[in-house]
């Protein structure tokens, strides 16, 4: 059965005065090659809810790390008069290593996953980790470093590519609470065997 398009509204847009927005990512952020996922659950009254990932044999995420605020994640909504509306996802983290091995993994970023930590952590950790480029990548759209400007440091920032912008802002990773989530987060850090 097709997908309707005509979107409108289905729920209402309250706010909850004891639990107000807070800015920030956590330390860690956990990126992974979007080609070497194996399989992912999507619930199934709300398809921008994950209930589970797991990665192809061999396969795992990296840590980015952060200091500060040296991670930041969103979209931008791309609207179009002929087509649905789309989100272009972004990620920008900096990184500070100048070795050559740092230097190649840095150089060959595509085609990425990256899961973000909010420090506002939701109910129950309900939006705590935020999925960006699961459905098509996120790429480099821009990659500089200077060496007398942001201490030296190495800064890089992840979209969508041009006309591949995700039909959802992003998606929520959640299973039972943060707890077990968090759980299931850092278990893509481990190689599949």
């Amino acid at each position: 059965m097709p997908t309707n398009c005509n979107f409108g509204i289905a729920a209402d847009i309250l706010k909850d005065c004891s639990a107000p927005p807070t800015a920030g990512a956590e330390m860690i952020a956990y990126a992974f090659n979007r080609r070497e996922i194996d399989s992912v659950t999507y619930d199934q009254s709300n398809p921008r809810l994950v209930t589970a990932i797991t990665l192809a044999d061999g396969a795992k995420a990296y840590k980015i790390e952060n200091f500060k605020k040296e991670i930041d994640a969103g979209f931008d909504l791309v609207t179009s008069d002929t087509n649905i509306d789309k989100f272009n996802q972004y990620v920008k983290f900096e990184a500070w290593g100048i070795d050559s091995d740092t230097v190649k993994a840095l150089d060959e970023l595509s085609d990425l996953v990256v899961i973000v930590e909010r420090k506002n952590k939701g109910a129950d950790g309900d939006g705590a980790f935020q999925i960006y480029g699961l459905q098509t990548g996120l790429y480099k759209s821009s990659d500089t470093m200077r060496a007398n400007t942001a201490s030296g440091k190495r800064i890089i920032e992840l979209t969508n590519q041009a006309e591949e912008e995700s039909t959802v802002s992003y998606h929520v990773f959640f299973d039972t609470d943060y707890a077990t989530t968090k759980a299931a987060v850092e278990a893509l850090l481990e190689t599949v065997e």
